[in-house]
């Protein structure tokens, strides 16, 4: 008799562990698939630079709700960046928490370093939609379209 209630406390630990290992994995798994290549629009609202337009392609790397990237400058206000004025931009540390995506980023220019944040929602499968806010004294609009 106590061999079977053994037995039976074995079962029931075993189809929790299982449970919890479920749990778990759906706690962790993000809805978004944002790993790939995505070109960033930024336009500027305030400060200097206000109305200017800038493109990044970047391409991401996503493990479960979080995510890094890198990528470069393409074009100002509509125009190819000649290869002298191309700045890395590096997302430092991403998070997705149901549709808000967030990330910190730097960007490397040729003069200084600018660090900021990008948050966005998902608004369609590949295209994401919000704000960013850098040390460049700016703040803007945002639009991210996977490719």
């Amino acid at each position: 008799m106590l061999k079977k209630i053994i037995i039976s406390i074995g079962s029931v630990i075993g189809v929790l562990a299982s449970g919890i290992s479920i749990l778990d994995y759906y706690n962790n798994k993000s809805l978004i698939d944002l790993n790939g290549e995505w070109i960033i629009t930024d336009t500027i609202e305030t400060g200097k630079y206000k109305n200017t337009t800038i493109e990044f392609r970047i391409f991401i790397i996503q493990d479960g709700k979080n995510f890094t990237g890198e990528g470069e400058k393409i074009t100002l206000n509509g125009k190819n960046v000649i290869q002298k004025e191309k700045s890395r931009l590096e997302l430092v540390a991403g998070t997705i928490q149901s549709n808000i995506i967030r990330v910190t980023f730097i960007e490397h220019g040729r003069k200084r370093e600018t660090r900021g944040e990008f948050k966005w929602k998902k608004i369609e499968k590949k295209k994401l939609s919000g704000e960013f806010i850098s040390t460049a004294n700016s703040r803007g609009k945002s639009i991210a379209i996977k490719k």
